[in-house]
């Protein structure tokens, strides 16, 4: 056996795996567990058999959980035996964890108390034992007994996180443990693992709701708890430098703070928890001394903590409580009134430590998880985050006066400091700067901010220039200047616009070579973030006077993870506002940013950032563009003939589904790349590009292009067949002639059929779809019946199939494009066309009408709602005897008119909002006009803020659940309308996006949906339609509801756009 466990422990590969199929083959036999423990338990003289039997314990964890079923009833009392003899007060700390995890494991298997009535009894006895101490009159036997108490008691913390049923268990003993906890013979260690236990015990009793032990047994023992703690932190003031002091404190706040949180005891608590936080906060205002001087400004990191806590951990936890009692109702009043002194307070522990300056700056990675991960709470100034947070939630005004309050205090602070030779002044005033920082997102609606606010928060700002200059100013002042200055652009540029230029040069000067990589990657953000807003002329001479295009390319050479990604960012945004400049230093780091792109194929942001960069390179100059096309197509071909080669000795060219076996895009496959490259980062990159390539595209765009459609017919990995789709729809988009020329329109087909066949994902083909209709409405004329039939069969039977809403909106729109094409055609085709579905027979037209006229909720665009609704429109008009044979349960021009009566009724309501939006703004620019006078109000107008916004936008966010919900399809339109810049670098353009560019050609785009089903339904309804009039009572009640309300929106619509005076007209196409 010890044998075995030096192979399990050997460095050398062979021997732990020989040693590994040695312990698979036989872990499960009888006595191999006991054995086992026996090793790990009693005690071996060899010193070179430490590490053998730690790993002899770890396997006893390890194989309880996964064989203690298994074993004989003898061996199980062996094993139990053994361990509540031994296992339980091991004197070795690691050996006695794993095996109080084993003994957990092993409770949570039996079923208590009946399964191991020992364990029960040695439970109650260790509590019950401490009454016994005062009897003990050697030294010896009393250390040996408390020792022997604090393990048990550790092991109980363990039992309870393991099994929970330990709990009701645990409950008639909590007035024992109390007495434990608090005696005279306790100790330090005691009293906190005892703390542990009730804290665990009542959670878990709490969450299970066990309300009758509560009653009987928890809550009458409530106070005197909570006298325990506040004798705690009372002990604690006199203990500044007893880091079982801290320890022990640290558990009584964790206690307290789930006391407050818990539904149950929050109330019960209510007076005991202002009474500990008062001296919580008393003792810190007096701490905070000797804290600097023991943690912050410690060369070695200040007192030890470890997982039982110290000074941080009480204080993160104190905070932790104050922000859970914050968000409490009950225990909002102890709280307010308190916040701006606790800031002032916290700010003082918000400090760097020295420990934290050596590492960041070792390693800017760890800084920026640090600073960004808004998920950690990992240190005390995180956690102070955390709790200004909580505050600002609940008290906003009262956290903004407290935050900005505590950061001039700071700055006071620093200057004193300063003065006084202090080598620790900037600490606080980089305090100050990370909270201002903190309300930045306040700052962006001055207008609800009160003025004393502002007025602090410019006044701090206005020292930024100290903060960023000269040699001498700390690496970390300076980084935090930057990174302040970034959080803070919006309202410097609002107050500061002549400092602007000024900081864009010093960010520039920050990110030179010769500075630390913190300090660079600091300077780097602020310098993108003020770039947009800065002269043209401070732009050139960064560029030319700082050199950051070069200075940016040689972080990227060197960068890894975080500081990578921000690189890349950094680059983007550079080409997006200097394109000119960016061309002319090309060349210095173009082959960098490719060998990055190369090494990080499997770096999913990475990718991003590149494709970002590539696209608003292209987008900004043409120069740029070129080169990056010169540069990435030869590697991108490359790559595809790899692949195609492999493909044809895998699949023999036959075409079969190879699946992902050579490399897939989605998930970065690696087979057969080239350089590093991924195939489907190649794809996205082709199609990045050409969306801004020249017109005809070059040879080889096009031989890539037709290497990829070889490619794709062999794969099945969803997110690449997407990428894929989308090359091919910009192909089509830009050189339509020539993939009529070429001869490709049969490959095109092969391909979408191949996609829509059973054997694919939904996800697969869910962007066939658009290609499809891109497809159809550029080459129908050239299509003969053959090929049409396969493509409507394989249509029809994949829209039966499918379970995606997206996929079948795609696919209804293939259908609407063919119908408004040639209705009559194409319904004869799917008529005569047989599909076997759920065990029966059905025609083409039959299985689309069955799914189109039960899932119009699934079109959640205008356009898509655009192009069905007028196909159906076009076959209700002119096929209906066809319509009639459609077996049905209900005929289906009925179904259609109900469908479209329903349609106008939602697109009534999304018109009524842009109505009454419309009509809301003029009401105000009339307002503005008769309070000012006849000036213009043009210049204004985009000041002009709606009352209604929110609540459309809550609607609207609601709506995301509920597609049909007209107030979400306002909302998603009103978005298609924003000339916001995207990811490419630009305004959105027909470029930009090749399925919006797509669907922009359509001359349905602009059809105004709502008049056309108006008019049409109104026209029925005047012809004595038969259909209308088959409707039942309700729906043609509805239904003339609907016209009355299109009528009085229609007049509406025309009044605005008659009297919209400077306004103008809403844009709505006629």
């Amino acid at each position: 056996m010890m044998q075995l466990l030096a192979g399990l422990a050997s460095g050398d590969g062979p021997t732990r795996t020989a040693a590994e199929n040695i312990l698979d083959s036989q872990g499960k036999q009888p006595g191999f567990l006991a054995e086992m423990a026996h090793i790990a338990i009693y005690p071996d003289p060899d010193p070179a058999h430490a590490g053998s039997r730690l790993l002899a314990a770890v396997l006893c964890k390890r194989l309880v959980k996964d064989g203690w079923t298994t074993l004989s009833e003898a061996e199980k009392m062996q094993v139990k035996g053994l361990l509540l003899e031994s296992g339980i007060s091991h004197r070795e700390k690691p050996i006695r964890t794993a095996l109080h995890v084993a003994i957990a494991k092993i409770a949570d298997e039996c079923s208590l108390p009946q399964g191991w009535p020992e364990l029960i009894a040695l439970i109650g006895g260790l509590i019950q034992q401490n009454r016994q101490t005062d009897t003990m009159t050697s030294p010896e036997q009393r250390a040996e007994q408390r020792r022997t108490m604090e393990c048990g008691l550790e092991c109980l913390v363990v039992m309870l996180e393991e099994c929970d049923r330990l709990a009701a268990s645990l409950a008639p003993h909590m007035d024992a443990l109390f007495y434990l906890a608090s005696g005279d013979g306790s100790t330090p260690a005691i009293t906190r693992r005892c703390v542990n236990v009730y804290r665990s015990t009542i959670t878990i009793l709490i969450l299970s709701e066990e309300k009758q032990i509560l009653k009987d047994t928890i809550f009458p023992s409530l106070e005197k708890w909570t006298q325990l703690i506040e004798h705690v932190i009372t002990s604690l003031q006199s203990s500044y430098a007893d880091l079982e002091a801290f320890r022990t404190s640290f558990a009584a706040v964790k206690l307290l703070k789930a006391l407050v949180e818990n539904r149950g005891t929050d109330v019960k608590v209510k007076t005991q928890a202002a009474g500990v936080l008062h001296g919580i906060l008393s003792f810190l205002e007096r701490y905070a001394p000797q804290y600097e001087a023991m943690v912050v400004n410690a060369e070695e990191g200040g007192i030890e903590e470890d997982e039982e806590g110290g000074p941080q951990a009480f204080l993160m936890q104190a905070m932790e409580m104050m922000a859970t009692m914050a968000l409490k109702p009950g225990h909002r009043k102890a709280i307010k009134g308190k916040i701006q002194p606790s800031l002032l307070l916290f700010a003082q522990y918000m400090q760097l430590s020295s420990a934290q300056v050596s590492a960041w700056a070792a390693d800017p990675n760890e800084f920026l998880l640090n600073e960004d991960d808004e998920r950690l709470d990992i240190n005390v100034r995180k956690t102070a985050e955390s709790l200004i947070d909580a505050f600002f939630e609940e008290f906003e005004n009262e956290t903004l006066n407290g935050v900005v309050a505590a950061a001039m205090r700071m700055v006071a602070l620093a200057e004193e400091k300063n003065g006084n030779g202090n080598p620790f002044w900037w600490k606080y005033y980089e305090v100050a700067l990370k909270m201002i920082s903190i309300i930045g997102d306040c700052l962006e609606a001055p207008d609800e901010v009160p003025p004393q606010v502002l007025e602090g928060v410019a006044k701090i700002i206005g020292q930024l220039g100290n903060a960023v200059s000269g040699p001498h100013v700390p690496l970390f002042l300076r980084a935090r200047a930057f990174l302040t200055a970034q959080k803070l652009r919006n309202f410097i540029v609002a107050r500061f616009a002549g400092d602007v230029d000024s900081i864009l040069l010093v960010a520039a000067q920050g990110v030179a070579p010769e500075n630390n990589m913190v300090l660079r990657v600091c300077a780097m953000r602020a310098f993108c973030s003020f770039l947009g807003h800065a002269s043209m002329a401070a732009r050139s001479a960064a560029f030319q006077e700082s050199r950051v295009a070069t200075s940016i390319a040689e972080i990227l050479s060197q960068a890894t993870d975080d500081v990578l990604h921000l690189a890349m960012d950094a680059l983007s945004a550079l080409v997006k506002h200097c394109p000119a400049e960016v061309a002319a230093v090309e060349e210095s780091f173009s082959p960098i940013v490719l060998n990055v792109w190369a090494a990080a194929s499997n770096d999913p942001l990475v990718q991003l950032a590149f494709q970002s960069f590539v696209a608003s390179a292209c987008a900004s100059s043409d120069a740029l563009r070129r080169s990056l096309e010169n540069r990435l197509i030869p590697r991108i071909l490359r790559v595809f003939q790899l692949h195609a080669e492999l493909r044809d000795q895998t699949v023999g060219g036959a075409g079969t589904a190879a699946g992902g076996a050579t490399g897939t895009g989605g998930d970065g496959g690696q087979g057969g790349d080239d350089d590093g490259f991924s195939l489907g980062v190649c794809v996205d990159v082709l199609s990045t590009l050409l969306k801004r390539a020249d017109v005809p595209l070059s040879d080889p765009f096009w031989a890539s292009f037709e290497l990829l459609m070889k490619i794709a017919m062999s794969f099945e990995e969803s997110s690449f067949l997407q990428s894929a789709c989308e090359v091919f729809l910009l192909v089509i988009l830009r050189a339509a002639d020539r993939v009529r020329q070429a001869g490709h329109l049969a490959a095109f087909l092969q391909f979408a059929e191949r996609m829509l066949s059973p054997g694919m994902d939904d996800r697969a083909c869910l962007f066939v779809g658009p290609l499809l209709t891109v497809f159809i409405r550029n080459f129908a004329a050239e299509l003969g019946s053959q090929l049409v039939n396969g493509i409507l069969r394989a249509c029809a039977d994949r829209l039966l199939r499918s379970e995606m809403p997206a996929l079948q909106q795609n696919l209804l729109v293939v259908f609407g494009c063919f119908l408004n094409q040639s209705c009559s055609e194409v319904a004869a085709l799917l008529e005569a066309i047989r599909i076997d579905h759920a065990g029966e027979t059905l025609n083409g037209l039959e299985a689309v009408i069955a799914v189109w006229c039960m899932n119009t909720e699934c079109l959640a665009s205008q356009y898509s709602r655009n192009v069905t609704y007028s196909a159906l429109t076009k076959l209700l008009q002119t096929e209906e005897e066809r319509l009639v044979r459609v077996r049905a349960k209900k005929p289906v021009p009925l179904q259609i008119v109900e469908v479209l009566a329903k349609a106008l009724r939602e697109e009534n309501k999304g018109l009524r909002l842009k109505v009454e939006r419309e009509e809301r703004r003029r009401k105000h620019r009339d307002q503005q006009q008769r309070d000012r006078g006849s000036a213009s109000l043009d210049a204004e107008e985009d000041d002009w803020v709606d009352e209604d916004d929110e609540t459309v936008g809550m609607s609207g966010l609601a709506g995301l659940h509920n597609e049909d919900d007209p107030n979400w399809r306002a909302l998603m339109e009103n978005w298609d309308d924003d000339d916001d810049d995207d990811d490419w670098g630009g305004k959105m353009t027909p470029e930009n996006d090749a399925f919006r560019a797509m669907e922009k050609e359509d001359p349905l785009f602009s059809m105004d949906l709502q008049a056309e089903l108006f008019r049409l339904l109104q026209e029925l309804a005047g012809n004595g339609n038969k259909w209308l009039q088959a409707l039942s009572g309700e729906e043609q009640t509805k239904l003339k509801g609907a016209l009355e309300d299109a009528t009085a929106l229609r007049q509406r619509l025309e009044s605005n756009a008659q009297g919209g005076g400077a306004g103008g007209s809403m844009g709505i196409p006629r």
